[in-house]
């Protein structure tokens, strides 16, 4: 349940609770030495944040504020000046604007902020009831030793799917919420197949690379599923209370809200944590695709040449390392006291990375060392962009070429003749669908059954052949009619229906079609014409020509006349 009066942000938007100011302290002259030539100006000195020097005493005008723990569900908070554990100095701001405007215009006299100060959240939750989205909030404010301030912002919104089975209940989410599911069972599927198929191979199973990277997949599955189990069992714990706390509100009501937000915090932590992880996991999942596409020769043949190119990569590798630290070290080393981009190691290697983007800043070392800026970045582009990468170039052109040669001497693979098969058979069935339909769409259709003897004329006795039977005389099917003999014995009448008999190849059968008197048939091994007695095949006037047949050695037969 949430507040029947919650505070308007705007028209969409709600403020859920409190809002929680938090700040981080350090102790003073820990981590830090005045010097003896100042000592008796300077008596105190306020270090960077670390853990271990973080303040816990109360402090402000008559020890007004008072740490607490981060609780349950508290985060550490990684900003750019540090990492900051969870808790703090806790106060809080209603949604009562007047109450709050005071309480922030008297925090300078309460001695709230001072040089022991290194941090300062301001933390909320909002809530989209338009897209049933909850927007968890931080205002971040670093104080670093250096002096100044330095601001961020971070908002992360989260649907109810993702707090939730099914989340609100629409379809969508529904629709989400089985694909989940089926993917959960695949997952336990494969994981079935993988144990299977290693107690199999016993130790060869992990000398292929692709079992290797089929666990790196599965288990970062089971990793982003756990994460969402537990926000869905953290989200049944979340008590928002339903008073409102706008006027005189109770120290125990502002604790509630304040946990409301924390546990939210730590809940959409959670999901961008599991988002990246199914980030990664996509980018595996594509390249596993290479596994079953290495039917196709081209494909098989680079597989195989990164694979022949693996000892040489990480000799390279290991060169491009050196080289790749040693200029890093130097950056940090000779600007690290100008330019922050440089100030730290991490920072002079990231500095150096985006260069292989193109999206260097050269010209700000440049700028304040013009000499021996210029000559170091020089350096580094002939010795990583130009030689390096070059010889990168190179191994893989000759691990090509290699498995180029390896390639042809490899059996071939039963799957791409499998494939060629499928591939042959679905384009002769479209063929054969194709003079299907070639043949019902012309017209007089019906006339050409008729002269076959599938359709007969009305005046004729007999029996009539049902769709049934006209069917099986287009699909090349023998219908069940009797045959006539070689003595010239005529066959039932069919309504100019066909019969044969199966006989092997090279041995005579019979042919009857319709009233025609039969005529002897030999199945060879490719196809002969045979042509009937003059006699009509339908009545006793001679002025009807006769029919003739081709019989093929799978014993279908076609006719036509002549």
């Amino acid at each position: 349940k949430i507040s029947s009066k919650p505070f308007n942000l705007d028209t969409a938007n709600r403020l859920i609770g409190v809002v929680s100011l938090t700040q981080k302290r350090v102790t003073p002259n820990s981590g830090c030495v005045i010097n003896d030539h100042f000592t008796k100006y300077i008596l105190e000195c306020h270090a960077g944040y670390t853990d271990a020097r973080e303040a816990k005493g109360e402090f402000g005008l008559q020890g007004r504020f008072k740490y607490k723990d981060g609780g349950d569900y508290g985060l550490p908070f990684i900003g750019r000046y540090g990492t900051y554990s969870a808790g703090g100095f806790v106060d809080y701001l209603t949604n009562n604007a007047t109450d709050s405007k005071i309480k922030l215009t008297n925090l300078p006299s309460d001695q709230y902020l001072d040089s022991a100060t290194r941090a300062v959240f301001v933390d909320f939750l909002v809530l989209n009831a338009n897209l049933g989205a909850f927007g968890v909030g931080r205002l971040s404010f670093e104080f670093p030793p250096t002096g100044g301030c330095y601001a961020q912002a971070h908002v992360r919104p989260m649907l109810e799917r993702y707090l939730k089975p099914f989340g609100s209940g629409e379809a969508e989410d529904w629709i989400y919420s089985l694909l989940e599911i089926v993917v959960c069972v695949f997952v336990f599927y494969y994981i079935a197949e993988e144990v299977s198929e290693m107690s199999v191979m016993k130790r060869g199973y992990w000398t292929d690379g692709w079992n290797i990277l089929d666990w790196t997949n599965i288990i970062l599955f089971v990793v982003a599923f756990g994460f969402r189990i537990a926000c869905y069992s953290a989200y049944q714990k979340v008590n928002i209370p339903t008073d409102d706390p706008a006027f005189n509100p109770s120290d125990q009501l502002l604790l509630d809200y304040a946990e409301a937000t924390t546990t939210f915090q730590w809940l959409a932590d959670r999901v961008k944590v599991a988002t990246q992880i199914n980030a990664f996991n996509m980018v595996f999942l594509w390249v596993k695709s290479v596994k079953y596409l290495d039917l196709i020769p081209y494909i098989r043949m680079l597989a195989l040449a990164i694979r022949k190119a693996v000892p040489t990569l990480v000799s390279w590798l290991c060169i491009f390392i050196v080289f790749f630290m040693g200029f890093s070290m130097a950056l940090n080393s000779a600007f690290g006291d100008v330019l922050e981009m440089t100030s730290t190691f991490p920072y002079a290697f990231m500095t150096l990375a985006q260069t292989f983007t193109g999206n260097s800043e050269f010209n700000r070392i440049y700028e304040h060392y013009p000499v021996f800026g210029a000559i170091l970045m020089l350096f580094f582009l002939v010795a990583v962009h130009w030689c390096l990468l070059s010889l990168l170039t190179a191994t893989f052109v000759h691990s090509l070429a290699d498995a180029k040669n390896a390639a042809a001497s490899l059996p071939a693979d039963f799957r791409v003749e499998m494939l060629m098969r499928y591939w042959q058979g679905i384009i002769e069935w479209f063929a054969w669908l194709w003079t299907k339909i070639t043949f019902f769409t012309e017209k007089g259709w019906y006339e050409k059954l008729r002269r076959q003897g599938c359709c007969p004329k009305k005046e004729r006795t007999g029996k009539r052949m049902t769709l049934h039977e006209v069917s099986s005389v287009l699909l090349g099917r023998k219908t069940l009619h009797n045959m006539g003999d070689e003595t010239g014995n005529e066959g039932h009448l069919a309504g100019g229906g066909l019969s044969t008999k199966d006989v092997p190849e090279g041995e005579k059968g019979w042919l009857n079609v319709g009233k025609v008197p039969a005529a002897p048939l030999t199945l060879p091994s490719g196809a002969i014409e045979l042509r009937t007695i003059n006699k009509d095949y339908r009545s006793d006037s001679p002025s009807r020509p006769p029919i003739a047949g081709v019989a093929l050695s799978s014993g279908v037969c076609v006719f036509r006349l002549h």
